[in-house]
């Protein structure tokens, strides 16, 4: 073989590992990687420490302390705001005489607000013990006894139902609650009726209640609105048991 017929094959030969090596480098690179950032986080969970729901308070205001899971959530009670901070929130509320229902409401971004009910009875003088009757059915009218007689009643709750409600009036006396069912009724609220609070165990004993709607707990907070609007400056969303 000659001279340059030898140098031209090096050469080839030359090129064709380079293109080998190139190849190789190629493949040999890094691998791709993929990354979900998807992920679903849940409500924040608020959890109020301080008082207990059903306590009887004698102030015209109480301070409701309690934990949130989010060291960032924000926190209001009854559309006002709480101090939060750290995972714990505390705030004052006012209370009318009576049972009040406070509504709690912890938000955070990127999850969805947690919420939570918080029942407070606030006791004034002379609130003890009126018993009123009608058509002889009695409810006892106290933040201490619990009636001791055997009521049978005709309530516009539906039977074996639970739900959310709106409380208009909680009096001690049928024809007091009814009262206040017909003016709701004049004022268009829908689904008005009356009830006696002793025969679901959601609701404190001895009172004749008259509400309007049986409701989604959405649908009692915008319904409270509603009733506060038209006149019922008091009225709350409240759940009920089936019994």
């Amino acid at each position: 073989m000659s001279g340059s017929r030898r140098l031209r094959v090096a050469i080839v030969a030359a090129v064709i590992g380079c293109a080998f090596v190139v190849a190789g480098c190629g493949s040999g690179g890094a691998k791709p990687t993929t990354t979900s950032s998807a992920s679903s986080n849940g409500p924040v969970s608020i959890i109020v420490t301080s008082p207990t729901s059903g306590s009887v308070v004698g102030a015209e205001s109480v301070t409701v302390r309690g934990t949130v899971t989010s060291a960032t959530a924000k926190v209001e009670i009854n559309g006002h705001a709480a101090a939060a901070g750290n995972g714990a929130f505390a705030g004052v509320a006012s209370l009318h005489p009576g049972q009040n229902t406070l509504n709690i409401i912890a938000s955070s971004p990127g999850q969805a607000p947690g919420t939570t009910t918080l029942v407070l009875i606030r006791q004034t003088s002379g609130s003890t013990g009126a018993t009123e009757a009608h058509h002889g059915e009695t409810a006892t009218a106290t933040t201490k006894q619990r009636p001791t007689s055997t009521v049978t009643a005709t309530s516009s709750w539906p039977a074996t139902t639970a739900a959310w409600t709106v409380v208009l009036a909680s009096v001690g006396s049928r024809s007091e609650a009814e009262a206040q069912q017909e003016r709701a009724r004049r004022a268009a609220l829908p689904e008005t009726g009356v009830l006696l609070s002793t025969q679901h165990s959601s609701l404190r004993p001895g009172y004749w209640v008259a509400f309007t709607g049986v409701l989604s707990h959405d649908e009692a907070v915008r319904r409270q609105q509603q009733a506060r609007t038209v006149g019922f400056v008091d009225a709350y969303a409240r759940f009920v048991s089936a019994e």
